[in-house]
């Protein structure tokens, strides 16, 4: 993964990471990256960012239901 990318508005993104607590189920999924533009002060992520996202997501729910069983 890179640590900067270019933004859509032609500024420089860097690599951040962050802890995003779910609505849906309850709990905390660590270590999520995304990038940020010091330029435009946009947030997003890549597409390898989001299926990294929801691979964290499944495990995380999956832990849920077993201590729920």
């Amino acid at each position: 993964m890179d640590k900067q990318v270019e933004c859509f508005c032609g500024g420089k993104a860097t690599l951040k990471v962050r802890d995003i607590k779910l609505k849906e189920t309850p709990g905390v999924v660590k270590g999520v990256h995304y990038y940020h533009c010091a330029k435009c002060g946009d947030k997003f992520s890549t597409s390898e960012q989001m299926h990294e996202l929801d691979a964290k997501i499944k495990v995380l729910r999956k832990e849920m239901a077993k201590v729920h069983a």
